[in-house]
């Protein structure tokens, strides 16, 4: 009674529109655009390193992942005790609960995506581990409090924490991956093996210790670093695939004119199948398995319809950039990749998430741990496949 009496005085701070929850969407996912621009025109900037280093693209899909779901299962979880009224809505006190979850995840994630990659791709474990590793570092420095703030602000401003973290928190993770994960591989290179071997190692040193300390505290802890190791495994899984398609396909990518929006069409659409995920994980937790059924046709449709403003901005911010990067592309040719791809990725991840988060539920793990890196990770390789072979249809020879 304490959780709906919580969630009943939050709606009623704020008057809500009848397509609240579209508008609340759209609105995370047209801020997340603003930081789209800069994730595409990195990208195109970044074209160069995309396709001399293979590993960077056999790493991003995972580790951009690792980013966004983390960070977004942790601002669900922050959603979802803010609303049950069992946490304040206070900076300090959200990142004492969620930060050393949140750490230890990120370092097993790293892991798992090494692995899986170099398995994957062929390469060597060292290097993909060395700069998984130093990516990892700057993106939890940047949003392990950046993901804390944004939960508690959106909550305190009467906006449903549901619908617009995880599209910022996933942007912005992109928005780091890429430059991080590329200066990484570059820095590297010219120290060779026994510098990578010996990052590896740290990586490897860290994720046991904050593994062991997250088994060793027990309670809460172990149960979201239990239900993280359970959905990175799977994260790991399923982003292998990704970045093997990519790394296979990018000058294929590159020609069709494509290889810059790649990761910004999976953020949008990766987000968006989140934004239902927390929704479900939500309902879940306070009224349980009965209400999900009802609510989730409407929950996807305003999810695709959230996000088409996103995806329509996008290929004009990716047609503007490709002119002057040089790379070889085509507006129309973009507005259907980005909008027609998009719009069925929403839809089909909308509500594989509202399963993934029933499931998770009905096997009593947390669906907010689970949910979000799984469906973000399932878009991603249904994605790729995707853009891969539309890029087939629209390649053009490179002369």
């Amino acid at each position: 009674m304490g959780g709906r009496g919580r969630l009943g005085g939050w709606r009623r701070r704020r008057p809500r529109p009848r397509f609240r929850h579209v508008v609340e969407i759209a609105s995370g996912i047209l801020i997340a655009n603003v930081g789209d621009v800069a994730n595409i025109f990195i990208s195109a900037y970044l074209a160069w390193a995309l396709t001399r280093y293979p590993v960077i693209l056999a790493l991003l899909p995972g580790l951009a992942s690792i980013r966004g779901g983390v960070m977004s299962s942790m601002a669900a979880r922050l959603s979802t005790a803010l609303q049950l009224g069992t946490l304040k809505p206070r900076l300090i006190e959200a990142l004492e609960a969620e930060a050393a979850g949140v750490i230890t995840a990120t370092l097993l994630g790293t892991v798992m995506v090494a692995l899986a990659a170099s398995l994957a791709s062929g390469l060597g474990f060292p290097e993909c581990l060395s700069a998984a590793g130093i990516s990892s570092a700057v993106v939890l420095l940047a949003m392990l409090p950046f993901a804390a703030a944004i939960a508690v602000f959106i909550y305190r401003r009467g906006v449903n924490p549901d619908n617009v973290a995880a599209p910022v928190l996933t942007v912005v993770g992109d928005i780091i991956t890429l430059p991080s994960l590329a200066a990484a591989v570059v820095l590297l290179e010219p120290y060779g093996p026994r510098l990578e071997a010996a990052a590896s190692l740290l990586v490897l040193w860290a994720a046991a210790t904050t593994l062991f300390y997250s088994i060793l505290g027990g309670g809460r802890l172990a149960r979201v670093v239990r239900d993280s190791a359970i959905a990175l495994a799977l994260l790991g899984l399923l982003e292998s695939g990704a970045g093997s398609v990519l790394a296979r396909w990018r000058v294929v990518l590159y020609s069709a004119g494509l290889i810059h929006v790649v990761g910004s069409l999976l953020e949008d659409a990766g987000a968006a199948a989140a934004v239902v995920s927390s929704r479900s994980s939500t309902i879940l937790h306070l009224y349980g398995p009965s209400r999900l059924a009802p609510a989730l046709a409407s929950m996807v449709i305003e999810a695709v319809l959230g996000a088409l403003p996103g995806l329509a901005i996008l290929s004009g911010i990716g047609y503007m950039s490709a002119s002057l990067a040089g790379i070889p592309a085509s507006p129309g040719n973009l507005l259907a990749a980005l909008v027609g791809g998009g719009s069925i990725l929403v839809a089909v991840g909308s509500v594989a998430g509202a399963g993934i988060a029933w499931l998770a539920y009905r096997l009593q793990l947390d669906p907010d741990s689970i949910a979000i890196p799984v469906v973000t990770s399932l878009v991603d390789l249904t994605g790729t496949i995707i853009v891969a072979a539309i890029a087939l249809e629209l390649a053009q020879p490179l002369g």
